[in-house]
């Protein structure tokens, strides 16, 4: 009876001591795994830096490519301000030289019915002096 007992024993040893070798196995197969998911994820992470610093330096050329188009729509705005200063100014000796051509207008008018006043002869005969010698 103790030796079928101290059997017994030695064949539970035996199988935990392959359960054992079995369980240990699979946990060297998961660490194997988990190490290799461990690197993976490491290169994965590496190249997500590699991709924030190139996305940074897009960034960085959209911002200084930005302050060079703001600075060009400012110009373009100070050119429109003078195009209008300049339109206005124009505008402006338009309508001066309207006025002006308008008072020369009445002034023409007044001249030619003022003059209109003098009778200016022919002369008669072709023995008769010219105005100019006449006065």
């Amino acid at each position: 009876m103790v030796a079928s007992e101290v059997r017994n024993l030695a064949q539970r040893s035996a199988q935990a001591a392959k359960d054992v070798a079995g369980l240990i196995g699979n946990s060297s197969a998961q660490v194997k795994s988990g190490v290799e998911l461990v690197n993976r994820t490491g290169g994965s992470l590496h190249a997500i830096v590699e991709s924030i610093h190139q996305v940074s330096a897009i960034v960085a050329e959209i911002a200084e490519t930005a302050g060079e188009q703001a600075t060009g729509i400012e110009e373009v705005r100070q050119a429109l301000h003078n195009l209008d200063e300049m339109t206005q100014q124009n505008s402006a000796l338009v309508e001066e030289n309207a006025a002006t051509a308008k008072a020369l207008d009445v002034q023409s008018v007044g001249m030619t019915e003022r003059v209109a006043v003098f009778k200016l002869g022919q002369a008669k005969s072709a023995d008769a002096p010219p105005l100019e010698q006449a006065a």
